[in-house]
């Protein structure tokens, strides 16, 4: 039997099915990625997003060279930020839709390089605000939640318990004799006093928890817990009449700075569920390496998940009012953070 032969004219006609067929997909991907992009425009996202990527990555430009210390607050009356997820690492700010936009692109722009950013790996998924800290050559972004939002806190496992690892409470001020710490405005109490009270409720939930200091001066460099964790205290006579936040710091280049932001972030959380009154919690790094042996930040380096709370306005009077709230609620975090 003789075998058939393709001639050159059905050679041809194969070659020319197969190219039509890629020119069907090569049609249809273009067409998917086409209908995404109109997607976006319909929404307003693909220039709303372009628009953030470049304005954030200038404002964190001129913040990263501003002489001295400063905390600066991004937010956009004519665009809604929670729409968005804004992700600043690598030097490059990226801004995507959340996951209602999902498949849609990201818009990025690149920024000055800051290797502080890049080190937090801090995604923001619809903020109402990017706020940023700027501690020596440094920049930082914080987190904030208002509103009664929670914090997102870091998926991080903490094994181990409180009592193996140790709890020091650090009531803040009175680093010498004369410092009381900011006073009321009426002098009927200050922040030293204030700090010590709360200090010993959150003692009282647990025999075992230290304090770095009593009714009689210490100085900073002898307040340092040698591990387990570390909890400062602290008040703040805010100028604004209205504005109220709750801002928890930690050791963004101390020895565990995942873990004390895990613990910031639950504290955070605590404090603005079961107190009322903060008008916005608010978590920033600090730099230790900037700062001299004698800052009151210090307290926060050696072996230790530290974290430094400002319990807002001194002159608002809720810290006196809630100080038992106040002292359940982070003592109830420091609990969380070991399950």
């Amino acid at each position: 039997m003789q075998k058939r032969k393709i001639g050159r004219r059905g050679e041809e006609s194969t070659e020319t099915l197969l190219l039509a067929a890629f020119y069907i997909v090569l049609a249809g991907t273009v067409g998917l990625s086409f209908m995404s992009y109109v997607k976006s425009i319909e929404n307003n996202t693909a220039f709303e997003k372009s628009y953030l990527s470049k304005d954030i990555s200038f404002v964190s430009s001129v913040i990263q060279f501003a002489p001295g210390d400063l905390e600066f607050e991004y937010n956009q009356r004519l665009i809604d930020l929670g729409k968005f997820i804004i992700d600043l690492r690598e030097s490059t700010v990226s801004v995507g839709g959340t996951k209602n936009e999902y498949g849609v692109a990201r818009s990025k722009y690149r920024y000055s390089t800051d290797t502080s950013l890049t080190r937090q790996d801090i995604e923001l998924t619809s903020p109402y605000s990017v706020d940023f800290a700027k501690n020596g050559p440094n920049i930082f972004l914080g987190l904030k939640a208002d509103g009664r939002q929670q914090l997102d806190c870091p998926r991080l496992r903490t094994p181990g318990s409180w009592s193996q690892a140790g709890v020091t409470i650090d009531p803040g001020s009175l680093a010498y004799r004369s410092d009381t710490g900011v006073v009321k405005s009426d002098g009927t109490t200050d922040e030293a006093t204030l700090m010590l009270s709360i200090a010993k409720g959150i003692q009282s939930f647990r025999s075992g928890i230290t304090l770095t200091r009593g009714e009689t001066p210490v100085a900073i460099k002898d307040r340092k817990a040698s591990q387990g964790i570390l909890v400062s205290l602290h008040a703040v006579n805010g100028a604004d009449s209205w504005d109220n936040p709750l801002i928890i710091r930690f050791a963004v280049d101390g020895k565990h700075p995942m873990e004390s932001r895990k613990l910031a972030c639950l504290i955070g959380n605590e404090l603005y569920r079961k107190v009322d009154g903060f008008t916005s919690v608010r978590i920033y790094p600090v730099s230790l390496g900037f700062l001299k042996p004698s800052d009151p930040y210090q307290v926060l380096s050696g072996d230790v998940v530290g974290v430094w709370l400002e319990l807002g306005n001194i002159d608002k009077g809720q810290i006196e009012e809630d100080k038992n709230y106040i002292a359940d609620a982070v003592w109830t975090a420091i609990d969380k953070y070991y399950t």
